[in-house]
């Protein structure tokens, strides 16, 4: 299985693998996705069932998570910080203006550390 990230943020499972995935693709006027031919199962009594391991985070990975739960706090302080200094502030228009740009930023990363920490935790999770 293959899991596709489309444009409005959500993650699908595509039944197969990436080839076809690259000819859905091509030929996305088919609404429907294809199935993928699969055979019964075969059983063998002699060899012992495989059982696939969850994937687990790396060290890095296990760091990366932590750095972002900081990251996310801080992002978090900060915007709500910024929301507040918009809403009461009086200041001349540049600086209002530098305060929404600053706004923007802070948004747009707090939104992709959030995107990044979702990731992470549906691993520890699997």
């Amino acid at each position: 299985h293959l899991f596709v990230f489309e444009g409005n943020g959500v993650i699908k499972d595509f039944p197969g693998n990436y080839g076809l995935y690259q000819q859905w693709l091509k030929n996305k006027d088919n609404t429907e996705v294809p199935a993928v031919k699969t055979s019964a199962p075969v059983t063998d009594k002699s060899k012992p069932a495989v059982v696939l391991a969850k994937p687990k985070l790396s060290y890095k990975e296990k760091k990366e998570l932590e750095d972002l739960e900081k990251e996310i706090a801080r992002l978090t302080s900060e915007k709500e910080k910024l929301t507040e200094t918009l809403h009461g502030s009086s200041a001349n228009f540049d600086k209002v203006q530098e305060l929404s740009q600053r706004f923007t930023v802070v948004s747009d990363a707090l939104q992709a550390k959030e995107f990044r920490w979702l990731e992470l935790s549906e691993l520890t999770e699997a």
